[in-house]
């Protein structure tokens, strides 16, 4: 078979394709960016404020195992809350008692708030919640008291003295 001329089409070297994005690419490219940044920011902006929402679920998930940690063991069990809003969970090591002395699950500290949130006992530093789940004031379970925690902006957390969390 014999070959074609030198001039002819199937003998010229193919061209190569400029590489890389037209203006007008990338200018659609920035246009949609644009209008997702503006939908999805505000959203965002939303979720990260569920920070205290969770924090404050958590709090009362530790407040209901605190309770049912007392019961089930039927040991004085304490709740606080320290410097950094952490909640703080111990338990006695022996019945009876007025002071909590070792940690359940051998760490003390059950939840830590994200930055920013903070919590704390409507009074006093500490909660007791006896052997037979009711909430007091003291050690030695003389005085049972109807208290609240507060996360910082979410709805406070109601203790009734007998032990219901809501």
């Amino acid at each position: 078979m014999p070959l074609a001329p030198a001039d002819h089409p199937k003998r010229r070297p193919a061209r190569r394709r400029a590489r890389g994005f037209t203006m007008m690419e990338l200018i659609v490219v920035i246009v949609i960016s644009g209008v997702l940044a503006a939908v999805v920011l505000p959203k965002f902006d939303v979720a990260t404020g569920a920070g205290g929402r969770a924090y404050a679920d958590t709090v009362k998930a530790g407040m209901r195992y605190a309770r049912s940690v007392a019961v089930g063991h039927r040991r004085l069990v304490c709740v606080s809350f320290d410097a950094n809003s952490r909640l703080i969970i111990r338990i006695a090591s022996v019945n009876p008692a007025t002071t909590c002395d070792a940690d359940i699950d051998g760490n003390s500290v059950f939840a830590t708030p994200p930055s920013g949130i903070t919590a704390a006992w409507s009074s006093g530093t500490v909660g007791y919640f006896q052997p037979n789940g009711w909430l007091t004031i003291d050690g030695a379970g003389l005085t049972g008291m109807n208290r609240t925690v507060t996360v910082t902006g979410e709805t406070p957390i109601s203790v009734n003295w007998f032990g219901r969390i809501d």
